[in-house]
């Protein structure tokens, strides 16, 4: 729904890097898009590509899984859209990767990124980092990080901030495991924002710049746009 939204186009190429098993991407194959890359380091199965690997043959070349980091990066192919989901706070240095990234997508191509993980504080940080069950026992780079560092991170690579959907928006489905379409309110607020993010997707970012800047200034707690569900930014 969204990436039609944002007019993310189906024929042009598209990669989704870090997506574990393939979910996603196996999902935009079936809805229509045309030529899909998955860039995912993990050849395993349950948590990595193998299972995906098997259904390969159903899409007839549109959906191609790539599991050699270094021969990603050295191909010649280039997207016009990268999509990562819950992926990029496993990135040790966010604007050297996404600087990398740049590389690999086309002049005004887009970068969507859904469901990262936030926090704010030192507090919240540790609290989140030792609640996790893989992050202390196994040594897993998982690491929160306010909202701004995720867009500063890009933005300083070469990325500018193109729209912001905020929490709340579609009953939570993109920051949680929620299927249920939520309330009549939330179902008409939601398609008030599908019209500003076609329409003024400006609006979003400047209600986060606005939010942001209340929670460093005035030490507010705002969390709609300061814990976006999905950040899409443009090459620049």
């Amino acid at each position: 729904d969204l990436l039609n939204i944002f007019r993310i186009p189906r024929k042009e190429p598209a990669c989704e890097i870090g997506g574990g098993s393939g979910q996603l991407s196996w999902s935009l194959a079936k809805s229509g898009f045309e030529q899909i890359d998955l860039l995912e380091p993990n050849p395993l199965h349950l948590t990595g590509t193998a299972w995906l690997r098997t259904q390969l043959q159903q899409f007839a070349g549109r959906l191609n899984i790539c599991n050699d980091l270094a021969a990603w990066y050295a191909g010649e192919k280039t997207y016009q859209t990268v999509i990562t989901r819950n992926c990029v706070h496993h990135f040790p240095n966010i604007p050297m990767v996404a600087a990398a990234i740049r590389q690999k997508i086309k002049d005004g191509g887009t970068w969507v990124l859904i469901r990262e993980w936030y926090a704010d504080t030192a507090e919240e940080m540790r609290a989140l980092m030792t609640g996790h069950p893989y992050c202390q026992k196994y040594g897993v780079y998982e690491f929160p990080f306010p909202a701004r560092h995720f867009i500063e991170s890009l933005e300083y690579a070469g990325f500018r901030l193109t729209s912001v959907v905020p929490q709340g928006w579609g009953n939570n489905a993109l920051s949680s495991y929620v299927l249920e379409p939520g309330s009549s309110l939330n179902q008409f607020a939601s398609n008030v924002w599908r019209w500003i993010f076609r329409k003024l997707p400006w609006v979003t970012v400047a209600l986060y710049r606005f939010e942001n800047t209340c929670n460093r200034v005035l030490r507010t707690r705002f969390r709609r746009f300061s814990r976006p569900q999905m950040l899409v930014f443009k090459r620049v």
